[in-house]
């Protein structure tokens, strides 16, 4: 399925920090299941949920139900910044039920093979601009947090600088959002 996403509503660059989120917060939530004590009956649970949600998903896709996208990623389009209204459209509904769909496959892969979730979904990882490595899937921070670990090894100068930057976005972000939502992207860090 090829999605234009720059005909969709709202930001071009939200859209596709969500879908990245989207995908790295699922990945990131399989190695964490992987690293996790094993548990048989939690396991059985989990893999049926699994199961659940992919027979969900594929209805959806059928049926062009795009109003199931917002189920799955109201959350990520807030963290984001992208209004939720935004995830009715087919191209962002779309991708996310197909990435969904896919991600679901790499669950259910790895539950049963014991597989590496990073490398099961290196193509959809590497498909959002991410490496598929562990370091890839460290979340997001905040832009008061990325201003702090900048800050702590800077000379003062330069620190000033960062503090200055780090104190007008967040007076930037304050118009357009609430400032305890993370930053998706940070440069430098």
């Amino acid at each position: 399925m090829i999605v234009e996403l720059a005909d969709a509503p709202g930001n071009e660059w939200r859209t596709k920090a969500l879908i990245r989120e989207h995908v790295r917060g699922a990945i990131s939530s399989m190695m964490a299941r992987l690293e996790a004590p094993f548990d048989p009956q939690e396991s059985e649970a989990y893999v049926a949920s699994l199961r659940q949600q992919q027979g969900a998903v594929g209805t959806a896709l059928q049926a062009r139900d795009w109003s199931h996208a917002s189920d799955l990623a109201s959350d990520t389009a807030d963290l984001v910044g992208l209004p939720r209204e935004a995830l009715a459209d087919p191209a962002i509904a779309g991708r996310i039920l197909v990435n969904t769909r896919e991600l679901l496959n790499v669950a259910l892969s790895a539950a049963h093979d014991c597989e590496v979730p990073l490398r099961l979904g290196k193509a959809l990882l590497e498909e959002v601009g991410l490496k598929a490595d562990c370091a890839s899937l460290k979340p997001p921070m905040s832009l008061s947090e990325a201003v702090e670990k900048e800050c702590e090894d800077a000379p003062v100068d330069v620190e000033k600088k960062f503090r200055a930057v780090g104190c007008y976005g967040e007076l930037t972000q304050h118009c357009h959002r609430d400032l305890t939502r993370p930053v998706v992207m940070v440069v430098g860090s």
